[in-house]
């Protein structure tokens, strides 16, 4: 949505340069907002991502199995999603949200939330991949 917004952002300046002041504030408000429940979101993920691995691995065959894909064979690539998803909304959603304070920073919040999106939607689609690659089939 942050990413939305500054497109948004960008469009209209081109269109009607004389919102400026009421769609900077528009944008920085919403930017704060927006980090501020993501870095929530990201902090609630790390606490139930063990808690899922954890009932994985007392469950069933198949989820012991499933839990074992995720920590072997795909383990790097699930450590390098979390490190992904920790650094695009944690690291640079600190400056995100330090950026958002300040008026007549908006391209740089605009760039820092372009990169914010690319390293997380690149850790959800790798997310995305590990489910389904990591799943153990039951039955037929």
């Amino acid at each position: 949505m942050g990413s939305a917004f500054s497109v948004n952002y960008a469009y209209l300046m081109k269109i009607a340069p004389d919102s400026e002041e009421v769609q900077c504030k528009l944008l920085r408000t919403t930017t704060r907002w927006i980090t501020i429940a993501s870095v929530v979101l990201v902090g609630i993920e790390f606490v139930v991502i063990p808690a899922y691995l954890a009932y994985l691995a007392t469950g069933t065959a198949e989820a012991v199995s499933t839990a074992g894909n995720m920590m072997g064979e795909f383990g790097l690539m699930f450590v390098l999603r979390l490190v992904l998803a920790f650094v695009g909304m944690v690291l640079v959603g600190l400056f995100l949200y330090q950026t958002s304070v300040s008026p007549g920073k908006e391209k740089l919040m605009s760039s820092l939330m372009y990169g914010t999106f690319v390293l997380v939607f690149v850790a959800e689609l790798m997310g995305r991949y590990l489910f389904y690659a990591t799943h153990v089939q039951i039955g037929v």
